[in-house]
């Protein structure tokens, strides 16, 4: 943790370094320094875009991992990490395996790791140095607490309880490692104080083409934490307003709403966005999980790395339940993704295909060729939807099952269940809103965090008995570890002393 918050402090350069001379910065410390930066309308707006830029790092930052898909997608059942074989950016292909090592530092996990901790940094220079004098300081005070929620939460989905930042930490702090409890607690706080301020956006004051959190960002997250920490008359009022918000409604068609062209569509409830335009500013996802066609990387439907192959068992889910609409928007088939090749090519061309697994490909994310600029795949700029109002009403019927209203939680299933043109249930029990989730959901970096959270729920569908015959009980992660992912040993080895980082069980 140390290293990272001696890291960290060199972010204050960044964002100083053209306003100061050097007789400056020989004279004042870096943070005396960042005390003067922030005074500005403009200042605030620099720093709250440096605050949000970490979720859209995994390529810009010359490492993989800081992705909210890849690892609820690759230690799940509903993908394989895939990619160029074993060796192909080995912590993915020991998530696919459970078999996970803290060892992984600078690599995939690491990644994650420091590059949340950057961005709940960047955020505490907010809300440490920002005056709110003016309704835009106002506001980015108000969202960096939705990040700080945001950053800790998917955090603590892979690694448990976390070092609390509760300030600018100064570069010989080492932050004592929190329970899971007052993990959950403290992110309910920031989230809470976030939509009680009345400073965050509604959706119809933004400018179409920014991505800032929203009142109803925070109140979806908020609602996630609440379920996860399982106070679910909690999540049911708070995600009752998402619910109630006109600025929100199911897409009609469900191909849309992952479609890169529709950004901020009328389901998305918050997403991270990317540039057309700027070297290493596209969503790099994009291009690690488009088909790997085995023809030359140009830029087209099948020139991306093959990573996160749908299973047979996704597909055979989908067609158990008769769910062609949701299907065909979750998976490319061979032949159906040879067609669309074809008619982008205006010939028939045959796809060599390239170490396909089950011989599907993601269709939610998939390169498009008329969203890049350069043959390059870092300026792809397909929008990554992280929170939507299908998860939101899927949210509230677990939520309404687990407090025992039956009746409300088959009003929002059916809501999600009638847009995949699928015949509406008479009755709903907890398994029924399982099943729903991993179709409505798949891909998306749901399901294996959802597995895990399921543990002890008396039926089948958990991490245990869905994973199990996998690898999930004999490898890491797995039941010894509590489903948690190993904290990366170079961040444990930088600390030391009563407070020294202490190690998730099982590795």
């Amino acid at each position: 943790m140390k290293t990272i918050i001696k890291y960290f402090s060199l972010v204050i350069l960044f964002f100083i370094s053209y306003s100061c001379t050097d007789s400056a910065l020989e004279l004042e410390s870096t943070q005396d320094m960042a005390s003067e930066y922030y005074k500005t309308d403009d200042q605030t707006n620099n720093a709250l875009m440096a605050a949000y830029d970490p979720m859209g790092w995994p390529w810009r930052n010359l490492q993989w991992g800081c992705s909210l898909k890849t690892w609820g997608n690759f230690a799940s059942d509903d993908a394989y990490t895939a990619g160029g074989g074993p060796g192909d950016q080995p912590t993915y292909q020991a998530a696919d395996t459970y078999t996970v090592s803290a060892s992984d530092n600078g690599v995939n996990l690491g990644s994650m790791w420091n590059g949340y901790f950057m961005g709940n940094y960047r955020a505490n220079l907010i809300l440490g140095y920002i005056t709110p004098d003016s309704p835009a300081k106002k506001s980015a005070i108000a969202q960096a607490k939705f990040l700080k929620g945001f950053y800790y939460f998917y955090l603590s989905r892979m690694f448990g309880g976390l070092p609390l930042l509760k300030g600018v930490p100064k570069p010989e702090d080492i932050v004592q490692r929190s329970s899971i409890e007052d993990t959950y607690i403290y992110i309910e706080g920031l989230l809470e104080e976030a939509i009680a301020s009345g400073d965050l956006y509604e959706k119809t004051s933004l400018n179409d083409k920014y991505a800032f959190a929203t009142k109803a960002s925070a109140q979806a997250l908020l609602g996630k934490v609440y379920l996860y920490h399982k106070k679910y008359d909690k999540a049911i009022e708070v995600l009752n307003q998402v619910a109630a918000n006109p600025n929100y409604a199911l897409e009609p068609g469900f191909w849309k709403i992952h479609k890169g062209t529709n950004r901020h569509g009328i389901e998305s409830i918050f997403e991270i966005n990317y540039s057309l335009t700027i070297a290493g500013e596209g969503n790099s996802d994009i291009y690690l999980f488009g088909p790997r066609g085995g023809v030359n990387f140009n830029d087209t439907i099948t020139s991306g790395w093959g990573f996160n192959q749908p299973t047979n068992a996704l597909v055979d889910a989908f067609k158990s339940a008769n769910d062609n609409v949701r299907m065909h928007a979750t998976i490319f088939f061979q032949d159906s993704l040879q067609a669309m090749y074809n008619r982008a090519q205006g010939k028939v061309s045959p796809i060599g295909w390239n170490l396909p697994r089950d011989g599907y490909y993601d269709r939610k994310h998939y390169p498009d060729p008329n969203l890049t600029v350069g043959n390059t795949h870092s300026r792809f700029t397909n929008p990554d939807v992280v929170l939507r109002l299908g998860d939101v009403y899927l949210m509230l019927a677990e939520a309404y099952i687990r407090t025992n209203n039956t009746g409300k939680a088959l009003e929002f299933i059916n809501k999600v269940r009638d847009r995949a043109h699928l015949p509406l249930l008479t009755s709903v029990s907890l398994v029924d809103v399982k099943l729903e989730r991993r179709l409505e959901l798949a891909l998306e970096g749901e399901r294996y965090f959802d597995l895990v959270r399921w543990i002890g729920d008396g039926d089948a569908i958990n991490a245990e008995t869905v994973l199990g015959p996998l690898g999930y009980t004999t490898g890491t992660p797995g039941v010894s570890t509590k489903g948690l992912f190993p904290i990366p040993q170079a961040e444990i080895n930088s600390t030391y002393g009563e407070n020294k980082l202490i190690q998730n069980e099982g590795y």
